[in-house]
């Protein structure tokens, strides 16, 4: 897989591939008719890995997430207080039941 384009915002993680369609990939039945693998779909998979590891896709992944939580958080934190407290009074009420 070569990576023509990096493009990262808040919202999104786009990797544009040359000549490629992960999700085509992922439905195409050559990649799944055998038990044991073959040539084509170990390099299909080995440059996938290196791929993810040479753009850090996980670590990108998760600092968006991360990014999403912490607002979310700060924009819903009465909520999600009250939601707490509630929670803690059920389990409390209903601990020894």
């Amino acid at each position: 897989m070569t990576v023509s384009k990096v493009s990262l915002s808040i919202g999104a993680l786009i990797l544009v591939t040359a000549g490629s369609n992960p999700i085509a990939a992922a439905t195409d039945s050559k990649w799944s008719t055998s038990a044991q693998a073959s040539g084509e779909q170990i390099s299909a998979a080995t440059s996938d890995v290196q791929c993810k590891v040479k753009t850090n896709l996980v670590g990108v992944g998760m600092a968006i997430q991360s990014a999403y939580d912490q607002i979310y958080i700060t924009t819903h934190f009465a909520t999600l207080n009250a939601y707490e407290s509630n929670l803690a009074d059920y389990v409390r009420k209903h601990a020894s039941a």
